[in-house]
């Protein structure tokens, strides 16, 4: 039997409040107090003695209440700004109604306001005997009428949990609704009392529509049996399995349903299970070759479980566009059906014809675009496949140009004929017909912008109109454009507040001369002022904290552009599951309330997640060589927030992370472990306390203390230590950062011998560092894990002086810039490229020698930590984790050391190939120095390779193989030629 369908409850508060209002136009009829209109007339102008307004008897403490009471104490009575007052009252949300009691006093009016909440039910208990779960039962409850329902909305429960109980085979449950006070006024508890009642059962079965002796195998395929208990949910399942089963064995014409019929005075339903099995369809080529394309996809019956006309059609145009896109220009496919016994055949004829290739393309009429554009419009290829549709889209980017430049009247004939191939070559081949596009243009007149001129504007001055329109005289006339013009100038209107306003383009054109007159007429309505804000649906942040990120202002003009920022502002915080920004007003009245509604998030956020990265990293050999092998890090992670923090928006959070990963030493020991060497031997732990607001300013700061140990290709090291930073947005698309970290590193599992170790290296195993860091970044990527449009350009400088605490002075720049686009002509091909450049110096300062206490050293260098490594999955792909540099930079082994100077460029071409599935090709080119004099272009090394791209919903997921395109020797053996990386997000 079908489920009940249930609507969640809606609140009268709208009626109830135009009902409200409209009253009150006449009189302020109440119940204490039915003041007749006279005696209403008599009260108005005299003095406000007294306001009082008061929530289920209990005085107002909101001070947000208190901003909404237009009536002023010592102010004369105005029956206007008691209406103003409960319409501000009324679009809090929070109140069923609202009622205005007036008496008159010796020093004039008493008014009260009095509220009564809009009780929402808070918690709901179980009892009885209802036969399921409470978890069952509030799942049914929330998917009816959601959280914090109106007590309104009681019936519409009692509805949901009946039809449930109905579906699940109790006809006759007893449901009892018992509202109950809490603590708060606006809150209460409901107590479903349940008896469910006898449970119906299956009574007979019977199976129409196939023999009698074929009853029984159906029964059992649908597993359904008399004197089972009667579960509509659980039928349903079991005969779409059946459906499912017929499908998979071909019967893609197959009908299955179920007919339940409960008998009267009983708790038994029968059921009847009409079968319609159908043929075994099967579906057969015949003719020409199939395009390169899957047979299923091309005629999808069995993913779509039918094979009805509609579908065949579709299929069978499916084939012909995909030989049409191959050339073969008069495709045609036919489809019939073949019965016999129990079996349906389709089959589908194909006749490709001979393909059909682009000889030559003749243009002929054009002037005012020349020949070359034109032909670039086209984009037909001599020698390419010819393609009717690929002509029209041509002849259509080809039109749309003469309309940009104004030709209005502009005709483009095509043809297509026959001729000889574009060779000798290829001309008496028979098998291929050689075909010439002819395009002849007819331009006719231009029609230029002579006049522009703006009528019915007050409030926008003619240059201020003439300048946001944006056409020139002398432009070409293009209706598009007149169009994008009206479209800015209402847009203008509508940000100084004119709701209503109207900007109309005309055009006057002479046919002769060309010239045309472009006129917009301009109505603009009534200015629209915000009157309040009101804030509603916040219960743990703020309010002022919502009104920090608000443009709207009281008083102001009601923009169009505050109430869309507002919105954004407030989405960004990320406290809200939904925020919606929404005008109200009387009729007739400029004055507008500005009503914040939004829903809160969960205060606390627990988080959790693990996965695996690979790639090629160096490990060391027996005698001491690096060779790059494939490596796999398990990764989980856990983490938990909490936001909010006193109703401001700040932030607290602990993230932790760790990795199972080989060290850089395997160990000596036997067995498994020494097989495998894997372990827990990479954790990061981050606590951050963050402020959104510092100082009430746009700037964000942050605090952030950290514990981490993490490998790399020569060394491991572990970290701790804290770090404090600012944050300021400039403009939409650039921030700026200012940073101070102080930490202590230890590196340890070195790979470079002792006697290739640099000085600083080996003074400081243990260093202790206080910088500073400025950044710049501006960044216009439309999606920045996986961009298509766009670029990103940063700068970070850093340095650390002695003097605040750092053992090792240096300073150090790094700038990076990368460019999206996407391939014109296409929709998903990206080209990405990249540039990366990073220098460093080291402060002198003496130090004792480590071999010879007594003898001085000059340390001028940054310790390991710090330096620049490239090699791996972000920088050049053909090489391993960290294994780039140059004869300074790799020691003899092979293993890196790091540099001072590091230059990076990467570019890539993305494609998407079938769905989610996409690939790319990049090229990679760099070096890291030991020293910026030592930087020299002609020391970059390269690789080439190729990608595949899965989009997950976690974002891409990619594999790329890259190849050296110079390999080294080191210990007698070449580098590998190739590097392996996985991982998920882009490269760059």
């Amino acid at each position: 039997m079908p489920r009940r369908a249930c609507r969640p409850p809606t609140s009268a508060a709208g009626s109830r409040l135009a009902l409200a209002v409209a009253a009150l136009a006449a009189s302020i009829a109440l119940p204490e107090t039915a003041l007749a209109q006279d005696r209403l007339d008599s009260l108005a102008g005299r003095p406000v003695a007294e306001v009082r307004v008061e929530i289920s008897g209990t005085p107002a403490t909101d001070p947000q209440i208190a901003d909404l009471v237009e009536t002023r104490t010592g102010e004369p009575l105005s029956l206007l700004d008691v209406r103003n007052t409960i319409f501000h009252l009324y679009h809090l949300g929070r109140y069923d109604d609202v009622q205005v009691i007036a008496s008159e006093g010796e020093a004039g009016v008493n008014l009260r306001y009095a509220l009564r909440p809009t009780r929402l039910i808070e918690a709901i208990e179980i009892q009885g005997d209802p036969a399921f779960s409470d978890d069952e039962l509030l799942e049914v409850v929330r998917g009816s009428a959601g959280t914090l329902t109106p007590v309104s909305g009681v019936d519409e429960i009692e509805g949901a949990l009946a039809a449930f109980y109905e579906e699940r085979g109790y006809f006759t449950p007893q449901i009892a609704a018992e509202v109950r006070e809490t603590a708060r006024p606006d809150r209460v508890r409901l107590i479903l009392t349940i008896s469910s009642g006898g449970r119906a059962r299956i009574g007979t079965v019977a199976v129409a529509g196939v023999p009698g002796s074929e009853q029984a195998a159906w029964l059992g395929a649908a597993d359904i049996a008399a004197g089972e208990v009667y579960d509509q949910a659980a039928l349903d399942e079991r005969i779409e399995a059946v459906r499912a089963r017929l499908r998979s064995q071909g019967h893609y014409q197959s009908e299955v349903s179920l007919t339940a019929t409960r008998r009267q005075d009983t708790p038994f339903v029968d059921l009847e299970i009409a079968v319609e099995p159908g043929p075994i369809v099967g579906v057969a080529f015949e003719g020409d070759p199939l395009p390169d394309a899957d047979p299923e996809t091309l005629v999808p019956i069995a993913t779509e479980g039918s094979a009805d006309e509609d579908l065949l059609e579709d299929s069978a145009r499916r084939i012909v566009g995909l030989l049409e896109a191959e050339g073969y220009r008069n495709a045609q496919v036919t489809y019939r059906r073949e019965a016999g016994g129990d079996r349906l055949e389709i089959v589908f004829t194909v006749s490709r014809g001979r393909p059909h290739r682009i000889a030559a393309v003749e243009i002929g009429g054009t002037a005012a675009v020349e020949e070359a554009e034109a032909r670039q419009l086209l984009a037909l290829t001599v020698g390419e496949p010819f393609v009717e549709a690929a002509l029209d889209a041509g002849l259509s980017a080809l039109r749309r140009r003469y309309l940009e430049l104004g030709f209005r009247a502009i005709a483009i004939d095509s043809s297509v004929a026959e001729t000889g191939g574009p060779g000798p070559d290829v001309a008496a081949d028979p098998t291929v017909v050689w075909v010439t596009p002819r395009v002849v243009v007819r331009e006719g007149p231009r029609a230029l912008v002579a006049t522009v001129v703006i009528d019915g504007n007050e409030v926008i001055t003619d240059e201020q109109a003439l300048a946001i329109v944006g056409l020139a005289v002398g432009a070409p006339l293009y209706d598009p454009a007149v169009a994008a013009a009206a479209d800015a100038l209402l847009v203008a209107y509508l940000n100084r507040g004119y709701r209503s306003a109207q900007v109309e383009p005309e055009l006057r054109l002479d046919e002769t001369s060309g010239a045309a007159d472009v006129r917009f007429l301009v109505t603009e309505g009534q200015r629209l002022v915000v009157d309040q804000v009101i804030v509603t649906g916040n219960r743990r942040i703020s309010r002022e904290t919502i009104a920090r990120e608000l443009t709207v202002q009281e008083g102001e003009p009601l923009r169009l552009a505050d109430l869309l920022e507002s919105q954004r502002r407030l989405g960004e915080l990320g406290l809200f599951r939904s925020v919606r920004v929404t005008d109200v007003g009387q009729p007739g009245s400029p004055a507008r309330d500005v009503v914040i509604t939004v829903e809160e998030g969960a205060a606390t956020v627990f988080g959790y997640g693990g996965g695996v990265e690979a790639g090629s990293r160096l490990v060391s050999q027996p005698d001491g060589r690096a060779s790059d092998e494939l490596d796999f890090a398990w990764r989980a992670f856990v983490e938990l927030s909490r936001r909010n923090l006193f109703g401001k928006n700040r932030t607290v959070s602990l993230f932790a992370r760790v990795s199972l990963r080989r060290p850089n030493e395997t160990p000596d020991a036997t067995g498994d472990d020494a097989d495998t060497g894997y372990g827990f031997n990479e954790y990061r732990v981050l606590g951050t306390f963050r402020e959104p607001r510092l100082f009430g300013t746009i700037s964000s700061a942050q605090v952030s203390g950290f514990l981490e140990q993490a490998i790399r290709a020569s060394f491991s090291f572990n970290r701790k230590g804290f770090q404090a930073e600012v944050v300021r947005p400039i403009g939409l698309f650039t921030t700026a950062t200012v940073l101070y970290r102080f930490d202590k590193t230890r590196t340890f599992d070195e790979q470079v011998s002792p006697d290739e170790q640099r000085l600083i290296d080996r003074v400081f195993p243990r260093v202790t560092l206080s910088t500073f860091a400025v950044a710049l970044a501006r960044s216009t990527r439309d999606d920045p894990l996986n961009p298509s449009e766009g670029s990103f350009v940063g700068f970070e400088g850093t340095v650390a002086p002695r003097a605040i605490g750092s053992e090792v002075g240096f300073a150090k720049g790094f700038l990076q810039a990368f460019l999206y686009r996407t391939v014109p002509g296409t929709q998903r091909t990206v080209l990405a490229l990249g540039a990366r450049l990073g220098l460093a110096a080291g402060f002198a300062s003496e130090v004792p020698d480590p071999d010879d206490p007594d003898t001085v050293q000059i340390v001028d260098d940054l310790p390991a930590s710090e330096r620049f490594f490239a090699g791996g999955g972000t920088t050049v792909r053909g090489f391993a984790q960290d294994q780039l540099g140059d004869d300074d930079t790799l020691d003899a082994n092979g293993f890196p050391t790091g540099g001072n100077a590091m230059l990076l460029l990467n570019s890539e071409l993305r494609f998407p190939v079938w769905g989610n599935l996409g690939a790319a090709t990049f090229v990679d080119v760099g070096n890291v120095f030991s020293r910026v004099d030592t930087f020299a272009f002609g020391e970059l090394r390269g690789s080439v390779g190729f990608g595949v791209r899965y989009q997950s919903p976690l974002g891409p997921i990619r594999a790329d193989v890259g190849f050296k395109l110079d390999r080294r020797e080191f210990g007698g053996e070449r580098e590998r030629a190739a590097a392996w990386h996985i991982s998920i997000g882009q490269a760059f």
